[in-house]
């Protein structure tokens, strides 16, 4: 916790890794999850504004390779504020407007892993 909200780390390899019966690669679990950050379903922590503890923690999973950024640190917003959803759709429809969510901007394999 930080802050007193609920603070989480994944591992995109991990999850791409995971998902049964999908071949995925890292960076296309990474585009889905900067997807949704876009869209404020998840929020992320700016390493700026992490604790002394958990920056210890993403510097410690680094470890000695400098050539890996340090780990991104999530926070899930609340889904019963209605801003919160308001946002999302509101922020999908500009994307759409643009042509991000055409079937050519996100990969099929996004829906696979996270929308089936």
């Amino acid at each position: 916790m930080q802050n007193h909200k609920d603070i989480f780390y994944v591992s995109t390899t991990y999850i791409a890794e995971m998902k049964m019966g999908v071949q995925s690669k890292q960076p296309i679990v990474s585009r889905a999850i900067n997807l949704f950050a876009l869209l404020w379903l998840g929020e992320k922590v700016p390493h700026h504004a992490l604790s002394k503890e958990l920056l210890s923690i993403a510097k410690a999973i680094q470890g000695n390779n400098t050539k890996t950024r340090l780990i991104t640190f999530f926070q899930i917003p609340s889904y019963e504020k209605a801003q919160t959803l308001k946002y999302a759709e509101g922020m999908a429809k500009k994307l759409k407007n643009v042509g991000i969510l055409s079937d050519r901007s996100v990969n099929k394999k996004v829906y696979q892993i996270f929308l089936v």
